[in-house]
């Protein structure tokens, strides 16, 4: 018979906290992994052009955001590149710009949450 013990409690968060983390880097490995588009072989039909996205403007990104961004290249900056960076910070402005909405929101005392946790 074998022995399965219980994580102890310092296991679970480690784990929760690894499952967390991993939830926020999986898109990131995902958009690097993506392969390129083969090119196009002798005799084949023409294909569109690829869209120039150089000339169309570029958003600019928030101070906050940046800043932002400077931490993460600071702790995190021999693992990643700038475009990398440059991502991280276009992504973190995206999310400056919803917490307006998001506090707009206003929650009575009553109102309940869309799900119910069980365990």
């Amino acid at each position: 018979m074998t022995e399965h013990s219980d994580p102890d409690r310092r296991q679970f968060l480690r784990t929760v906290g690894l499952a967390g983390l991993s939830s926020t880097l999986i898109p990131g490995a995902l958009a690097l992994a993506q392969t390129p588009t083969p090119a196009a072989k002798p005799g084949a039909a023409p294909t569109a052009a690829p869209v120039d996205t150089s000339t169309a403007k570029k958003e600019e990104i928030s101070e906050e955001a940046k800043a932002l961004a400077q931490v993460i290249r600071k702790r995190y900056g021999k693992h990643l590149s700038d475009e990398e960076i440059g991502r991280i910070a276009k992504d973190l402005d995206g999310d400056l710009k919803t917490l307006p909405r998001l506090h707009a929101v206003k929650l009575a005392n009553g109102d309940e949450p869309d799900f119910t946790f069980r365990a």
